[in-house]
């Protein structure tokens, strides 16, 4: 699941998400928008926030910017 979907599902604003993993509000608004891709402490706290369901596949593209 995308990080964007997992914050909309959940009401969850950058603000909130970066309270609850520890992140900067910016670095959660450039990982939502994949301006920058997660580094591995970023995306342990995004997986273990949302139980599992935000993982490094939802944060990739099929390399020309687009998904799959």
């Amino acid at each position: 699941m995308k990080l964007a979907e997992y914050m909309k599902a959940n009401q969850l604003t950058d603000q909130m998400m970066a309270a609850k993993t520890g992140q900067s509000r910016v670095s959660v608004t450039r990982h939502r928008n994949g301006t920058n891709f997660p580094k591995r402490k970023a995306l342990n706290a995004y997986k273990r926030v949302s139980n599992g369901l935000v993982t490094a596949d939802g944060f990739m593209t099929d390399g020309d910017g687009s998904e799959d």
